[in-house]
């Protein structure tokens, strides 16, 4: 942005995109930037003032989802796309035309010859593969903001640690064991919450022993 570029911080929900636009404004309230929210919650006037603005490089930095990506925003100068969560399933749209928004913002990168970030914790083995295979740079950041501890990750082979299996789930004692010892009830349920929405992990769907 202080070259005069322009910057697009593309997020997967309108909730993470107020998320991500507050705390651009906190930590970056003090310099001279120009920062904008672009989704479906923001009116269509104040849409239409920011598409201006980037078109006309009034707008250094914007903030939003696949509105984005969308044919009718254009930017003076664009340097920079941030895909924030780019493993994230919501990116692909349900509806025709069917696309995928990581795979646009990357092609609009390219096109405006703009740097694009592929960022997650948890990135797609497609994105892991092409970094790994030199296809993208690969980036790791070895600290947490303000210096968090890092999540500790448990990795469970499932071919020797099934329980049982039914039509509607697989139990991993790992799993079990880690739910039995957990002392905060609302961190479990955190736990089994996010298992149930990822279709690719195996899931505990039962409490089991009276610890818990």
């Amino acid at each position: 942005v202080s070259d005069g570029k322009q910057c697009a911080l593309l997020v997967p929900t309108t909730i993470l995109a107020m998320q991500h636009y507050n705390t651009v404004l906190r930590r970056f309230g003090d310099m001279p930037l120009t920062v904008k929210l672009l989704n479906r919650f923001v009116s269509k006037r104040e849409q239409e003032k920011t598409i201006a603005g980037l078109k006309s490089g009034r707008v250094d930095m914007v903030v939003g989802t696949h509105r984005l990506i969308s044919k009718d925003v254009e930017f003076k100068d664009l340097g920079l796309i941030i895909i924030d969560e780019e493993q994230e399933h919501t990116y692909k749209s349900e509806m025709n035309p069917r696309y995928h928004a990581r795979e646009v913002a990357i092609w609009r990168g390219a096109r405006e010859k703009a740097a694009v970030i592929l960022g997650s914790a948890t990135p797609s083995l497609n994105t892991m593969f092409l970094a790994k295979a030199g296809v993208y740079d690969y980036m790791e950041l070895r600290q947490r903001h303000n210096r968090m501890r890092m999540p500790e990750v448990t990795l469970a082979d499932m071919k020797v640690d099934i329980v049982s299996i039914s039509s509607r789930n697989m139990d991993s004692t790992t799993l079990i064991n880690m739910t039995i010892s957990c002392k905060d009830i609302g961190h479990f349920n955190s736990i089994l919450s996010r298992l149930r929405n990822i279709k690719d992990v195996i899931r505990a769907t039962r409490v089991v022993g009276t610890s818990v």
